[in-house]
């Protein structure tokens, strides 16, 4: 396991002891923590502040965390409360930290895909999808102020969740192509001309239609803008 790794396990343990167990408010935008409590990789050419390089993650790195106990416990503990305290307490208006723990999901759930053998990596790797659900449902009927990493998170990890599921039951699910995204009705809470994606159990249950397109091509890194600025100053 690379120093960084370590140290990143060490700053969740910390934070989720300090904060996430003894603040009701952890959730607040005024408390930064993302780097280590969602971990993703930061691509190369991406245009990133020193601390999100410092903690990125890459797929040697993701498969050793996935098999860390105390790392992964408390990672599906911190996600499993996150989302708990945006249900109690309400939307935050964070759209970029709920991003990367969209993001992360994703590449945690896509690197323990090719390890299901394991039984103990299978059952993380269904708690994954559970939560990933479960975040995709309260972004589709909670979120409104969206950016563009908010949707590629969104877009990624519906892709990654459909294409599980076109593996395990293709009877059910007729799609060539993993949608890009998926056509909510017009709510209340969700605007006329807004598009996002309905979590994949969701569609399938409920008989809502697919929007079957091919993904439009994404010309920018996850974590930059179109003009290649970063997203995110500080977390």
């Amino acid at each position: 396991m690379r120093p960084h790794v370590i140290e990143l396990i060490e700053k969740q343990q910390n934070t989720f002891v300090n904060l996430f167990k003894k603040n009701p408010s952890f959730h607040r935008d005024i408390h930064h923590f993302d780097w280590w409590m969602f971990p993703l990789e930061a691509p190369r050419n991406a245009n990133v502040t020193p601390m999100t390089r410092h903690f990125s993650i890459d797929v040697q790195d993701t498969q050793d965390l996935l098999q860390h106990d105390k790392f992964i416990n408390t990672y599906l503990l911190s996600i499993e409360k996150y989302l708990a305290n945006l249900k109690r307490y309400g939307w935050n208006h964070y759209p970029v930290r709920f991003a990367k723990m969209l993001l992360s999901l994703d590449q945690f759930i896509k690197v323990s895909d090719r390890l299901v053998s394991d039984p103990k990596i299978k059952a993380i790797n269904e708690k994954l999808k559970q939560l990933a659900n479960r975040a995709l449902d309260y972004a589709a009927h909670e979120i409104r102020d969206v950016t563009p990493l908010f949707n590629s998170g969104m877009r990624y990890l519906t892709q990654t969740l459909y294409a599980t599921h076109s593996r395990k039951k293709p009877q059910q699910v007729q799609a060539q192509t993993p949608p890009a995204m998926i056509n909510m009705p017009r709510t209340p809470r969700s605007p006329a001309g807004i598009i996002r994606p309905i979590p994949i159990t969701t569609a399938i249950t409920t008989g809502h239609p697919i929007t079957q397109q091919t993904p439009t091509p994404i010309r920018t890194s996850r974590l930059s803008n179109t003009k290649g600025t970063t997203l995110f100053k500080k977390r």
